[in-house]
């Protein structure tokens, strides 16, 4: 899962003036701010995370991306396949994803199988059906198909691109559902949540802090 960086807007300053605006006091030397934003963060005074905005682009199987999608405070942008061609680029899970669900369909538990030759499987019928999936689309195209009309058989691993923006509480939000402290995001959302944590952890690092210890006991882990 690919998730690069595009713009972003704020600090943890911006944080700290905008709460200080109530008093009047948002265009003086700020000084020390850790503190307040600890407070704001866990009383949950959440409009000063508003005025923080970040974009990402992110470039995952048509399955994450349907996922990612399910967020509506993130505003989103996708690549087309009516109007391009998209790039023979399909995902295939390594031995680092685990394959075999021990628990049920609403409470997961997914562990390694047993047997490597489990992964052997797994790859060989990823990769027959990218080539299968890949050589029909080709085969709609060279017929004069239409690309939003041979892009169907194209199966769910093929690589698309999008961009997400969203203010501070949005990507907050994103991670605490995705990012595996707790509930049962699949394996390779929480590999994209991973990605947009490490550069939420850069760009507002007292923020991210602030939020961090508001979260399940797990979450003290280092994760980024």
């Amino acid at each position: 899962m690919k998730v690069d960086l595009i713009q972003s807007m704020g600090s943890d300053e911006t944080v700290a003036r905008s709460a200080r605006v109530s008093t009047g006091k948002d265009l003086l030397d700020q000084g020390k701010i850790e503190g307040l934003i600890n407070y704001l963060v866990r009383e949950g005074h959440s409009s000063v995370l508003e005025h923080c905005v970040v974009t990402f682009r992110f470039e995952v199987p048509i399955f994450v991306h349907r996922q990612i999608m399910t967020h509506r405070t993130l505003s989103k942008n996708s690549e087309s396949g009516r109007y391009t061609e998209p790039v023979p680029h399909f995902y295939v899970p390594d031995e680092n994803r685990p394959l075999v669900n021990r628990g049920t369909s609403s409470s997961p538990d997914l562990v390694h199988g047993d047997d490597n030759s489990l992964y052997e499987s797994v790859e060989y019928r990823h990769e027959y059906s990218s080539w299968v999936g890949w050589s029909l689309y080709s085969e709609l195209l060279e017929e004069g198909v239409a690309k939003e009309v041979a892009r169907n058989v194209l199966p769910l691993n093929t690589y698309t691109s999008m961009w997400a923006t969203g203010n501070l509480l949005g990507w907050f939000n994103f991670l605490r559902l995705r990012n595996g402290t707790h509930g049962h995001p699949q394996y390779e959302v929480q590999e994209v949540a991973k990605g947009v944590e490490a550069h939420i952890k850069d760009l507002y690092p007292l923020t991210y802090e602030a939020w961090r210890k508001t979260m399940p006991q797990e979450m003290t882990e280092d994760r980024v």
